[in-house]
């Protein structure tokens, strides 16, 4: 939560609560604060979720951990967490120790939808 703004990312048009009380929409019961990244994915300190990117464009940005039987443990801004089991094959492609995963097109990926979801909305929402 409240990443820096990437190119690819306008965070101007989305919201990214810098406090508990800004975390509206989504709701903290609904809004992910850390997300495991699957190790061929880390490249820096942010989990980076292509909001502009859905439906038919969707794209992962960031390869979530399917370390957990296809899932991710995920932690929420209202302090519960929980083990996300993974739909898409495409969000569990094979390990690449030696070659960086990110940027990964899924199209109408449900997994994608979900990460969005989770991360945050539109401003005028």
């Amino acid at each position: 939560m409240n990443g820096s703004d990437w190119p690819e990312a306008p965070i101007a048009e989305y919201t990214n609560p810098n406090k508990l009380s800004a975390i509206i929409n989504p709701a903290p019961a609904n809004a992910f604060v850390f997300i495991d990244e699957r190790c061929d994915s880390i490249n820096d300190g942010f989990f980076v979720v292509e909001m502009d990117f859905t439906n038919e464009l969707a794209i992962l940005g960031n390869i979530p951990a399917n370390y957990h039987n296809g899932s991710s443990a995920v932690s929420f801004a209202d302090g519960h967490a929980e083990i996300h089991h993974w739909l898409d094959p495409r969000t569990e492609p094979p390990l690449n120790p030696y070659q960086l995963q990110d940027g990964t097109w899924a199209p109408n990926s449900p997994d994608v939808a979900w990460i969005q979801q989770h991360c945050s909305a539109l401003i005028n929402q």
